[in-house]
């Protein structure tokens, strides 16, 4: 079973342990009565096999609005390349989550970090969710714009930026991404991405 585990680490060093843990099972390479997390955790951890802990910030405060559409934090990170005739081309996901109960309102991937993209991201998720009170955001020119001001101020939205360069402000959507990252990224790696719609 070590050799196995090993083995299949050494394809993958870049997944989490938890993913990594997850397609041992779903490829029938061990079972859960088997070996646990917490035992596989242990066995990376001592062979210095652990994928690398994003650094430590100062002490926050947990803190999150009481009610549904009271908050919804926005931000925009860079996803898979698309393989297209030779050419690699950046893809972005845009993303909104729920302060209260972490219910991702909308999210696309998309070939742009333009307005249209947080438009067609806002519109959605309002559809979807109803209007939120107030939408929290870094401060990336797209998220600066006099379209997104107005437009959040035409339907009563309350738009407000984090302090520059405090990603940590905006924890609960920084958590999605990374969770993009770590469980649903890598499983692309097999395959080549020829469209977003795959």
């Amino acid at each position: 079973m070590k050799e196995t585990i090993l083995k299949a680490r050494k394809k993958n060093p870049e997944r989490s342990v938890s993913l990594f843990y997850d397609q041992l099972i779903a490829k029938e390479k061990i079972l859960p009565s088997q070996i646990s997390y917490s035992t596989l955790l242990r066995f990376l951890k001592a062979r210095g096999l652990l994928t690398n802990s994003p650094r430590k910030e100062g002490h926050r405060k947990r803190f999150a609005h009481e009610k549904v559409n009271a908050l919804w934090q926005g931000d925009i990170m860079v996803g898979p390349y698309l393989k297209i005739e030779e050419r690699k081309l950046k893809t972005y996901l845009v993303a909104l989550i729920d302060d209260c109960s972490r219910i991702i309102p909308q999210a696309i991937f998309t070939r742009t970090d333009k307005f249209s993209a947080v438009k067609k991201v806002l519109s959605q998720g309002i559809l979807k969710r109803g209007l939120p009170k107030l939408i929290y955001v870094d401060n990336a020119k797209v998220y600066r714009s006099d379209r997104l001001s107005f437009a959040c101020a035409s339907l009563g939205i309350n738009l407000v930026h984090t302090k520059p360069y405090d990603s940590a402000a905006k924890g609960k959507i920084e958590r999605f991404f990374l969770t993009v990252r770590k469980r649903f990224i890598p499983l692309l790696g097999e395959k080549e991405l020829a469209s977003l719609d795959n």
